[in-house]
């Protein structure tokens, strides 16, 4: 029996051990098999996600004491001035629809500012059609598309002459369209939406914005042709919201706009054969009923590519086209200014116990009772002979920073962007890696205009004289 009992024993064992055996390959099997479902699901994923980032980092000075237009670049060494990274971002939804993101921060201002610049759903239809609607690229200039990418053109930095608007984004749809015409490629984009800008000085938006972009390419050369319209609102804010007020009191009232009428066209041409490039970009904005700083501008750019270097020239100019708005509206104040003076001169001097001064004075405030009734009363107190010296004193008081007010505006609002400039430079362009490049520049700012007032793009400058900027810029793609 023992015998048996054993027997019975190791086969049943065995048989366990086979099953064991049979659940471990099973285990096994359905493992490999969850192994390769999820290697599938991460290839997909990553088929359908894709991140692409650029950067920049350099150094740039100057030898001036002005500040060069809404940056820190000035005569000191800056390390952060060009700084900027940016990652983009696409989420394939389908083979025909998708998401794209961009963020972008930057450190031109001493701070490193994150913020969303582009997020759009986009929907192909076909092949060479495609629509988008979110926040995207305003199609302004040649460079639009990718204008923070310093890796995509040869200069330092594009040219502040042509890319002078600040609203690089807008809210709205697209549409692109790809065709050819025999031998010449043909693609077309139409927009329309609307963008907003706010600082600390004004609240900028424009609505109703429409444009359409025709660029037809032949081999090397192509072409660009845009042309741009949009409604204005335009308010400022803060302190300066005190001088618009005081200018719409002397009948100045086209420095706010509300539905003002914008165009902007832009003309393009561009060379690139892999070894000769060549751009040339033509821009004019134009404003009706609002003055602000709009200007008619060209740039044109040669440089020859030879293995990993690439030098060039180039040379850009702006200069405003609504100079007549600007100095009748300089003229106004000026004369404003010098009615106003005299009689500061007069209130100033009041002497009560002097019959003259008194009717002089009585005189300046009956003049000035047509824009503040509230001066007619004083005029008869003191012809009635009320004293009246502190009354009168508040007046010249109020009148002198009346007309401390339009001197600033006419030279911050006015004479600030009436402006024009020249500038030229010369480059070289290193391209370290098929992803990284660092460029070399001088660029040489001069021309400013026959108004003693234009200095062109640079803020705080003491004088007129021609400014050279030096620029170390590295940049990257991956």
């Amino acid at each position: 029996m023992s015998a048996l009992f054993i027997v019975a024993s190791l086969l049943a064992s065995q048989t366990q051990a086979q099953t064991v055996e049979e659940r471990l390959d099973r285990i096994e099997k359905k493992m490999s098999r969850d192994k390769s479902s999820l290697s599938k699901k991460i290839d997909k994923l990553a088929e359908q996600f894709t991140i692409n980032g650029f950067l920049t980092a350099g150094l740039v000075t100057t030898d001036s004491d002005g500040t060069y237009d809404d940056t820190e670049i000035n005569d000191e060494l800056c390390f952060h001035c060009d700084s900027l990274v940016g990652l983009q971002m696409n989420f394939a939804l389908d083979e025909k629809s998708g998401i794209t993101t961009q963020f972008l921060g930057k450190g031109g201002n001493d701070s490193f500012d994150v913020g969303m610049e582009w997020a759009y759903f986009y929907f192909k239809p076909q092949s060479n059609l495609t629509l988008r609607a979110g926040r995207m690229r305003t199609p302004f200039y040649a460079n639009s598309e990718f204008l923070d990418v310093g890796f995509a053109y040869p200069w330092a930095r594009l040219p502040k002459e042509i890319y002078n608007i600040s609203l690089s984004t807008f809210e709205g749809v697209d549409l692109n369209y790809r065709t050819a015409a025999g031998p010449v490629d043909l693609e077309l984009q139409a927009y329309t939406g609307s963008a907003v800008e706010r600082n600390t000085t004004f609240d900028y938006s424009l609505d109703k914005a429409m444009g359409v972009i025709l660029k037809p390419s032949y081999g090397p050369l192509s072409v660009r042709l845009g042309y741009h319209q949009a409604a204005v609102d335009f308010d400022l804010i803060g302190s300066s919201d005190s001088l618009a007020v005081a200018l719409r009191g002397i009948g100045i009232d086209n420095v706010e706009a509300e539905n003002a009428s914008a165009s902007f066209t832009g003309v393009a041409l561009t060379w690139d054969d892999g070894s000769l490039y060549a751009q040339v970009e033509y821009a004019d904005l134009q404003l009706e009923d609002f003055v602000t700083r709009a200007v008619e501008s060209y740039t044109a750019i040669t440089g020859y590519k030879i293995q990993q270097w690439m030098p060039y020239v180039y040379y850009t100019h702006a200069k405003s086209n609504n100079a007549d708005d600007y100095e009748q509206n300089i003229a106004i104040v000026d004369q404003t200014v010098a009615t106003l003076q005299p009689a500061i001169a007069v209130l100033s001097a009041y002497d009560p116990n002097d019959p003259v001064s008194v009717a002089t004075v009585q005189a300046v405030l009956s003049s000035l009772a047509a824009s503040d009734p509230t001066l007619a009363d004083l005029a008869s107190d003191i012809g009635s002979g009320g004293g009246n010296q502190f009354a009168v004193a508040q007046v010249a008081s109020g009148l002198q920073s009346s007309v401390d007010g339009l001197n600033a505006a006419s030279a911050g609002l006015f004479a600030a962007n009436l402006m024009e400039q020249t500038s030229y430079g010369i480059g070289l362009r290193y391209d370290i890696s098929v992803k990284t490049a660092v460029t070399f520049e001088a660029q040489r700012f001069t021309d400013f205009g026959d108004d003693l007032t234009s200095k062109g793009y640079w803020d705080d400058y003491t004088d007129r004289d021609d400014v050279t900027m030096y620029s170390v810029v590295f940049n990257a793609v991956f």
